[in-house]
């Protein structure tokens, strides 16, 4: 594990002992004031519930190409579902120029799976009417696996359980009431994904990259490593590529483009990246969970009082979830295309 990314144990802070999330939100503070990394252990997910979506994935990956993309990103929902090897090219939504040249149209060496809110009520005109028709639509469930829907929205659950006890951790670290965060998540636009970055046959060359260099959109991503869980890497302010370990048992925790927005930037969201580490690694298929938690599509987003300083409003300004995450994807759709 490297120093400068803090392993924290929830577990006395979700059972609410006073101290232990006073403690926990000072470790998550200084996390963020540093690289926007960290690993969580004592968060309370059960296992059974990460295995049976890592089941579910490979057996979706395991079907015919055919029958994958009848679960394809653009069937029935906007920004969910099945997305080919090669179609993505995170580089492209990069905003801080560290991708130049080859390095911002190389794509992706990797294929997804993924789901948004997996339940909401249409008859409400919140849900159905204007920009909600992008983030909420129906899932594309993969007809030839019945096991699917309830593995993916189990684990969406307990995501978003978690992420919910994060939120109000991450506000009493920047010392504003706990539930400040609350009335911004209680509808989250959140999408639940797993990548699989297949083994390549000839190998590529160690440092390769597998999933260009990018922030995340939202406010927090809750990552699950799976085997070969090698490849991971953060930049550190230094411009050098740090690598992220993480035990079996536990999470790896990075703060997204909304918190440096909300924190006016004292709260990174970090540049980040997969590379292939060495030719054996290479050769073999990596899995990784990943629940991208994203805010309700209208929480505004700017600084926060206990984060403002000169300077902070004209840098960080003003906008919503819906519009910076659309923004975003727009990038990398015109990337992909």
């Amino acid at each position: 594990m490297d120093a400068r990314i803090p392993v924290i144990d929830l577990a006395p802070a979700l059972a609410g002992d006073r101290e232990a999330r006073a403690a926990t939100a000072a470790a998550i503070d200084a996390a963020g004031r540093d690289l926007g990394f960290l690993v969580v252990t004592g968060h309370g997910v059960p296992a059974a519930r990460i295995e049976a979506v890592y089941a579910q994935a490979r057996a979706f990956f395991a079907l015919p190409e055919a029958e994958r993309r009848r679960s394809a990103v653009g069937t029935v929902s906007p920004y969910n579902g099945y997305k080919a090897m090669g179609t993505e090219v995170l580089a492209a939504t990069d905003d801080t120029g560290a991708n130049a040249g080859a390095a911002a149209a190389a794509r992706d060496l990797k294929e997804s799976i993924g789901i948004g809110p997996p339940r909401w009520d249409p008859e409400d005109p919140y849900y159905t009417e204007g920009e909600a028709k992008r983030y909420f639509s129906p899932n594309p469930w993969p007809e030839a696996l019945p096991g699917f829907e309830p593995a993916f929205t189990a684990y969406w659950d307990a995501l978003d359980g978690l992420a919910r006890e994060l939120m109000a951790l991450f506000a009493l670290a920047l010392g504003v009431e706990e539930d400040f965060f609350a009335p911004k998540i209680d509808r989250a636009i959140s999408h639940l994904f797993v990548q699989h970055y297949p083994g390549l046959e000839p190998p590529p060359p160690a440092g390769t990259v597998r999933a260009g260099a990018h922030t995340d959109f939202g406010s927090v991503t809750i990552l699950h490593l799976g085997d070969n869980a090698e490849g991971l890497q953060v930049r550190d302010h230094d411009g050098a590529w740090r690598d992220v370990a993480c035990p079996r048992d536990a999470f790896v925790i990075n703060l997204g483009d909304l918190l440096a927005d909300w924190t006016g930037g004292r709260w990174a969201s970090t540049l980040h990246r997969v590379v292939v580490p060495s030719a054996a690694a290479g050769r073999r298929p990596r899995w990784t969970i990943t629940f991208f938690h994203q805010p309700d599509y209208d929480a505004v987003v700017e600084t926060v009082e206990t984060c403002r300083r000169p300077g902070t409003a004209e840098r960080y300004g003003r906008t919503t979830s819906g519009a910076h995450y659309s923004a975003k994807i727009a990038r990398l759709a015109g990337a992909g295309a």
